[in-house]
């Protein structure tokens, strides 16, 4: 079984190891759950690319949780990428 993921998933989500090229996986996509299928698995910065009614979303992150304040900026601590996985 599949976690709820949306970006990339570090070495330390607990189902990283499972992860293969061609699941299904659930992440959120400017803020709605979206299904796609994982087609690459970068280990070195652990995300994974998935995808999604015929889109490719690349190197998907997984967040702990999604923060407080919404920042444009990227360098900033509070910035939400568009498509991500939420644990």
């Amino acid at each position: 079984m599949v976690p709820d993921v949306v970006g990339s998933i570090p070495t330390n989500h607990p189902n990283y190891k499972q992860m293969k090229i061609g699941n299904k996986i659930n992440f959120y996509l400017f803020g709605v759950k979206e299904e796609g299928i994982i087609y690459y698995i970068n280990e070195k910065e652990k995300t994974v690319s998935v995808e999604c009614n015929g889109y490719n979303y690349p190197d998907i992150t997984t967040l702990k949780k999604l923060p407080k304040k919404r920042s444009d900026n990227p360098s900033h601590k509070s910035y939400v990428p568009p498509w991500y996985i939420l644990k």
